[in-house]
């Protein structure tokens, strides 16, 4: 019943209980209240104290602040008072209780009070000294005689009231001095999660603006070329629209995510060069000496498409001497796409300028090395660093 009535004076009711139950010297009514309370409280402490820990992660350092701060402030005075040492284990052991109930009082205060610091020492340690009083003055007796059946030897001497509510008033202090720390760091660490997430959302919004440019720009020189096929040869640009279609068709379909591994993006970028090869018949050819675990490898979408693209618009393109498009490993993370450099005679075709810089900006924004461009006087590289 006691357990009951008075577990409204205090949200956190079993310590704070407790301390009527044994107000009341009646055998009957502990074994009761206590029963009672550990048959109503059982349960649901066990899902409060997992959710506890769980969302408030900085009271685990109740765990080492507690018994450290029993063991600094109850040893001197405990060497003062000139008692046996045996006993000073036990002294630590009962020093952490109150300083347990005053690290949780804290807590649920703190939240009260809605951070005000001055209010919150001012309370707990109002509330710690009417504990401290108390329990000296219904319980010296008992705590005396246990310790001299521990130690086999008298007490030789009790601090004075006014040492433990002093003792209490620092641990109190203290214990609220470390709760501060540990909320700023906490709160360090969400505004570094919250910056880190608002940051992962402008490089996604960024990578999805850079990808969306990748069509317009494939579409842009698609149509220049088809604008020239329609003049000349009708037939080839009906064969290059449909081979158009099925090429968008599959790289639609396969842009849903970020990246591709590097056998998925050289599949697309072979389907693009089929394309090409309706207008530029035997006019370039392509090397891939890629195979293995290389192949498992990721890369940006539409990578290589945008590599043999690049090599197709700015080389001269005959049969007389056909453009090599090259595609080996450096190493296990490395990639060279690179072709024979053979400058063109005329005017280039149209350029949006988007191509090369559109893939070095993705690479840079998933979190690889940009690209290097390679060239020398007869042939133009790019080294990939594969995405992990």
């Amino acid at each position: 019943s006691e357990f009951r009535i008075f577990s409204f004076l205090y949200p956190f009711p079993f310590p704070f209980s407790f301390l009527f139950l044994f107000l009341f010297p009646f055998p009957f009514t502990c074994v009761f209240g206590c029963l009672t309370g550990i048959n109503e409280y059982a349960y649901s402490w066990a899902l409060y104290l997992d959710m506890f820990f769980k969302r408030h992660p900085f009271f685990l350092v109740a765990l080492i602040v507690v018994p450290l701060l029993s063991m600094t402030t109850t040893t001197p005075v405990f060497l003062v008072l000139d008692n046996n040492l045996e006993v000073l284990p036990i002294i630590w052991l009962l020093g952490c209780v109150p300083l347990t109930v005053s690290w949780l009082l804290n807590y649920h205060i703190y939240e009260r009070v809605k951070g005000r610091v001055w209010l919150q020492w001012l309370i707990t340690t109002c509330i710690m000294t009417i504990i401290t009083a108390c329990i000296r003055y219904f319980f010296e007796g008992n705590l005396i005689s246990f310790l001299e059946g521990v130690n086999g030897e008298p007490v030789r001497r009790v601090p004075p009231l006014i040492t433990t509510v002093g003792v209490v008033k620092m641990n109190n202090t203290l214990i609220i001095a470390f709760q501060t720390l540990v909320r700023y760091r906490l709160k360090e660490v969400q505004l570094v999660k919250e910056l880190g997430e608002t940051k992962l959302l402008h490089v996604q919004a960024q990578y999805e603006n850079l990808k969306n440019q990748i069509h317009p720009h494939f579409l842009f020189n698609t149509l220049n070329i088809l604008k020239i096929l329609v003049h000349k040869d009708p037939i080839k640009a009906e064969e290059y629209i449909i081979k158009v279609s099925d090429f968008l068709r599959v790289s639609i379909q396969s842009s849903q995510t970020a990246t591709h591994s590097v056998e998925e993006d050289l599949k697309i970028a072979s389907n693009y060069l089929e394309i090409q090869e309706v207008r530029f018949k035997d006019t370039f050819f392509l090397k891939n000496g890629l195979s293995g675990n290389i192949l498992k490898k990721n890369v940006p979408f539409l990578t290589f498409q945008c590599l043999f693209e690049n090599a197709l618009k700015h080389n001269r393109l005959t049969k007389h001497t056909p453009l090599e498009i090259r595609v080996e490993a450096l190493d296990e993370n490395t990639i060279l796409v690179s072709n024979t450099l053979i400058p063109l005679d005329g005017e280039r075709m149209e350029s949006t300028g988007t191509g090369l810089t559109n893939l070095i900006e993705r690479f840079v924004l998933l979190g690889a090395e940009a690209p290097e461009i390679i060239e020398t006087e007869h042939s133009f590289g790019i080294k990939l660093t594969l995405l992990s």
